[in-house]
């Protein structure tokens, strides 16, 4: 028989142990960009005959003891599972409120990209060479398509609007050494 003692506290060494796992599981989420998840099912789809028969060995054992926690006394169940509900609670809105600001960070980082890559563009219609404004057209053109994802329809038409600029100062560029070189 098992000992009384790990019977009383058996909610809450499952609850923690759920807690723990989550946690690990988030820390390689966020760390290596790995679902540990998703490669144990795409493993288990390859073996479809291993979660029925792992379900079918222990659903008697799982179901008898949860049966008997909670149908014997509900409110020390519910009393054990209270606290790691809470803690468990608190650590997913921390998650929450760090997963969010990061996403701003990626974001700001993001749109400071393409502002940079706009304002060389911009200074650099100043020179007079077309080599170096195609040049940074070139680095221009990818933000000015990520612009449309992070940034609203007033400045993507704002960002569209210096790219066409700068594709017509080209060819007027062109045209006027072309009449220089005629001449």
């Amino acid at each position: 028989m098992i000992d009384s003692n790990v019977l009383n506290n058996l909610p809450a060494i499952i609850g923690l142990s759920l807690a723990g796992v989550y946690l690990i599981y988030k820390s390689i989420l966020i760390a290596y960009r790995l679902d540990i998840i998703i490669e144990l099912f795409n493993w288990l789809k390859h073996i479809p005959i291993i979660m029925p028969f792992l379900l079918f060995i222990l659903s008697p054992f799982i179901s008898t003891l949860i049966g008997d926690i909670f149908w014997k006394n509900p409110n020390e169940f519910i009393k054990a599972f209270t606290p790691i509900t809470c803690i468990t609670a608190y650590i997913a809105y921390q998650q929450y409120q760090i997963n969010r600001q990061q996403l701003r960070k990626n974001l700001s980082d993001k749109r400071l990209q393409i502002y940079v890559s706009a304002m060389a563009l911009v200074t650099s219609v100043k020179m007079n060479s077309t080599e170096i404004i195609q040049e940074k057209i070139k680095s221009f053109l990818p933000g000015l398509f990520e612009a449309e994802f992070l940034f609203g329809k007033e400045v993507n038409d704002k960002l569209t609007a210096i790219y066409e600029k700068a594709n017509e100062l080209i060819d007027l560029k062109s045209c006027i050494d072309d009449a220089v070189v005629s001449t």
